[in-house]
């Protein structure tokens, strides 16, 4: 897949399976289906040139280095319905520069965001994502 540079899924998909898109590095671009449910454990670690990912409403958990080392990243928007960002999730997105996290997060691994130098979160006030930011040193901006 070190080729591919976009990718459409199924709108049926529901499952994205561990290590599914490991290592495609020209993939830029990905729009996932309303009906995606679960995203496997590394599924786009190491997507060097992925800039920007929208997560559905029915996934629950960004698992494990989900999207560990996309260099490219810039752009992340959660969907209501995500609880949960697991360990190195987004560990060193280098380039990400905001993450909306929604207000049904309520559980973010400490080290979600290792090395992401350039990271603002945005949600709402009073969130749990205000809480974490605040934790960590990283810049919070209330969405509007």
């Amino acid at each position: 897949c070190e080729s591919m540079t976009s990718f459409t899924f199924n709108n049926s998909l529901k499952t994205i399976e561990k290590d599914a898109f490991n290592g495609c590095k020209s993939l830029e671009k990905l729009e996932f289906p309303d009906t995606l449910e679960s995203i496997g454990v590394q599924s786009f670690q190491s997507c060097k040139s992925l800039n920007e990912v929208n997560i559905p409403a029915k996934i629950e958990i960004i698992p494990k280095r989900a999207f560990f080392h996309c260099e490219s990243l810039e752009t992340v928007n959660l969907s209501e319905g995500v609880t949960t960002i697991d360990s190195e999730a987004f560990g060193s997105c280098y380039s990400l520069k905001e993450i909306y996290i929604s207000e049904s997060v309520k559980e973010i691994a400490e080290n979600a965001f290792d090395e992401c130098y350039e990271l603002s979160i945005k949600g709402e006030p009073g969130s749990y994502a205000e809480e974490y930011a605040k934790k960590h040193n990283i810049a919070f901006v209330e969405s509007k």
